[in-house]
């Protein structure tokens, strides 16, 4: 698979937010960045990334944010 991906390698659910930690990797490999650290929240019932941890996680590629 071509692109960048987050695998998880922890999540600890506090009320309706779920820090997370994920290694990010790009085509495949670990972007040697090491552990980084995001929060979900509870929205409705679904767990959903927030817009701006997504901007980050983008940025760490080098990507631009959608509005």
């Amino acid at each position: 698979m071509i692109g960048i991906s987050a695998d998880v390698t922890s999540v600890a659910i506090d009320g309706e937010t779920a820090p997370i930690t994920y290694v990010l990797s790009f085509n495949g490999v670990d972007a040697g960045y090491g552990d980084l650290v995001a929060t979900m929240a509870l929205v409705d019932g679904a767990w959903v990334v927030p817009h701006n941890e997504y901007c980050a996680f983008q940025a760490q590629a080098r990507n631009n944010c959608p509005e």
